[in-house]
């Protein structure tokens, strides 16, 4: 049986995963108002990836799937490469471009860390 977290540790990784998203969808309304693009659309698409990517991280959290670690390899690992692979995907689009054009290198490094 695997131990429960406390409340607190719950929401608060939940609290942290919001502020990220949020902060990635504010970035990127800044970064679409500098370089020109359509702010409404941009915003409307981020934010509807951002809800998904997060509903099946957190689906697959609360279902217990992600704690399958006789499995191999483990379930937990596709996340990871998941989210590796569309931060490179995303690095790589037209919407990184635009990130990195429309955002000073500072708000960048901010958002990093």
């Amino acid at each position: 049986m695997h131990p429960t977290a406390s409340m607190l540790v719950k929401l608060g990784i939940a609290g942290i995963a919001a502020a990220m998203a949020a902060l990635f969808v504010v970035e990127m309304i800044f970064a679409a108002q500098a370089t020109g693009r359509p702010v409404n659309r941009v915003a409307l698409l981020t934010s509807l990836g951002v809800t998904l990517w997060i509903g099946a991280a957190g689906y697959a959290a609360d279902s217990g799937i992600l704690l399958q670690f006789d499995l191999r390899p483990p379930p937990v690992a596709g996340l990871f490469a998941a989210t590796i692979a569309m931060g490179i995907i995303l690095g790589s689009s037209a919407a990184g471009d635009m990130l990195a054009r429309g955002l000073p290198l500072w708000v960048l490094v901010l958002a990093q860390s």
